[in-house]
């Protein structure tokens, strides 16, 4: 019945032109796990890229002073303990007995170089926004280390999870710029090889502190297109991948050999509205218009078939700040018509609407729908599509040709962002001015954010955010879509279970004997 089941299921994908799938390196060992990714990670070092393509690899080489459990509860990881004091001052015991993989100790100089290289701005870390309120570090001893902020700072612990630790001495001898292609960490998995833009082979680390891993090897292969990622899937060559189109479905749980695993994700998908740039968006009543034009609902039943859960706002309910009264922009096109004829722009708008393919689930998809609703009111939209890695450099880019700061992709662009919080103080670094990534500026919500992001007090900090919610929603700097849904295809003989935060962390998982 399964050789019946992965035949028919050839036969679909080869109809459909989708066996396109690159031969394997090697055969596939008794206990290595295989991985398909639509793209390579952009580096190995630890701190100076945050893509999530990236991070899934680097969480299985680094580890950080903090952690989420599967129930996304924030626990240490090199940490040990910690206080905090004064609003101002957290005192972090470290975890002995750690090594890296190059032999060297964990220790509060490796905690101490690592935060301190980023938060040097010339250093260009893209973690630094994570960490930028720490005003100093200080080492009490060797397993010791006193973190000083400008400001109360809460949400250290979540915002350190994606700051990885690195080796102080190899940094010292080499740059942090060698860890690009030469990653040591501490993590469960150390680097075999890496064949750019192929493949990337992890072997275990023997002397991992929690414990050794279950899977000897992991091979991360590079497979640009989803349907042969799909089919990979299927015929064995790959055991896990992210983001399988929702019509897949019923073939990879058919199969034979996969299932499709979901879980609703932290990753909230929507569209930015530049009005960083000289132009339309530059009025808040083009940029409200633009969500009153677009019927989100319609998007996720049919592009989307359900796989998505709509957002009012810039939070969603997996984040404790979430305000669960506010209500979405309705659909209203005739509302939109107007208030594009009280800006001035009666007569229609020309714009480009650029994204990324490949990325996101049914990415390519939704941008063509977005445009197609948008046309209802008198909006042409040209889409511009980009491979992902480029893609990614034209979102951190913060000049323009013209030298005048801003992001290249002008008029409005397709964005996700993951919510690494899970808190309502993730919005500041999404919409604060001249943040990474951000292309929407606003004086009041800066001011309204400064104060917000500073509040100890739990429920004061809670009355705040739902107050910023509500600015933001009406100060429509994205189309509001929806929270991603988080579709894997598992191999049968994978044990393994989908985590809410996207990482793939193959350490909690194992091969069927």
């Amino acid at each position: 019945m399964r050789k019946r089941n992965l035949i028919t299921v050839f036969c679909l994908f080869l109809a459909a032109g989708m066996l396109l799938v690159p031969g394997p390196a090697g055969a596939k060992g008794a206990n290595q796990v295989v991985i398909g990714l639509n793209s390579d990670a952009r580096s190995l070092d630890p701190v100076l890229t945050m893509d999530a393509t990236t991070i899934r690899v680097l969480r299985h080489i680094y580890d950080a002073l903090f952690f989420r459990d599967r129930n996304m509860k924030v626990i240490p990881e090199l940490a040990e303990s910690y206080e905090f004091d004064d609003n101002l001052t957290w005192v972090i015991k470290l975890r002995k007995g750690v090594k890296f993989h190059n032999g060297e100790v964990f220790n509060a100089e490796a905690v101490k170089t690592t935060i301190e290289f980023v938060l040097k701005p010339e250093n260009k870390a893209i973690t630094r926004t994570l960490v930028d309120r720490i005003e100093k570090i200080e080492i009490i001893d060797d397993y010791t280390i006193k973190i000083i902020t400008k400001s109360p700072f809460i949400t250290l612990p979540e915002n350190l999870i994606e700051v990885f630790i690195a080796p102080p001495k190899l940094v010292k001898e080499k740059g942090m710029a060698h860890l690009t292609a030469n990653p040591v960490g501490t993590g469960p998995y150390k680097l075999k090889s890496w064949a750019k833009d192929r493949e990337i082979h992890l072997v275990k680390n023997d002397e991992y502190f929690k414990g050794v891993p279950a899977i000897d090897e992991i091979v991360v292969r590079v497979i640009p297109e989803v349907g042969p990622r799909v089919s990979a899937l299927v015929v064995g060559e790959v055991d896990l991948i992210p983001d399988v189109p929702p019509h897949l479905i019923p073939q990879v749980d058919g199969s034979g050999a996969a299932k499709v695993k979901g879980v609703p994700g932290r990753r909230i998908i929507f569209i930015a509205l530049d009005n960083v740039n000289e132009g339309p968006m530059q009025d808040v009543r083009v940029r409200q218009a633009m969500n009153y034009g677009v019927n989100v609902d319609e998007i996720i039943r049919t592009v989307m078939e359900g796989q998505a859960t709509r957002t009012p706002g810039p939070l969603t309910p997996i984040n404790s700040g979430f305000d669960p009264t506010l209500k979405p922009y309705p659909y209203d096109p005739d509302k939109a018509k107007q208030l594009l004829k009280e800006a001035g722009y009666e007569k229609g708008l020309n714009l480009t609407l650029h994204a990324c393919q490949g990325r996101y689930l049914k990415d390519k998809e939704y941008a063509q729908a977005v445009a197609s609703q948008l046309s209802k009111i008198g909006v042409n939209v040209q889409v511009k599509f980009y491979e992902w890695g480029n893609y990614l450099q034209h979102l951190r880019s913060r000049k323009l040709p013209n030298g005048k700061s801003g992001n290249v992709l002008s008029d409005f662009h397709l964005n996700g962002r993951s919510d690494r919080e899970l808190e309502g103080g993730i919005m500041y670094a999404w919409f604060k001015s001249g943040a990474s990534w951000v292309a929407f500026t606003d004086p009041e919500i800066d001011k309204e954010l400064d104060a917000a992001i500073e509040i100890v007090n739990r429920e004061k900090r809670k009355e705040a955010f739902d107050k910023l919610q509500r600015q933001i929603q009406a100060a429509a700097p994205w189309i509001f879509l929806w929270e991603q849904h988080d579709l894997y295809g598992v191999s049968d003989r994978l044990v393994w279970e989908p985590r809410a935060d996207e990482q793939l962390y193959l350490f909690e998982a194992k091969v069927k004997k």
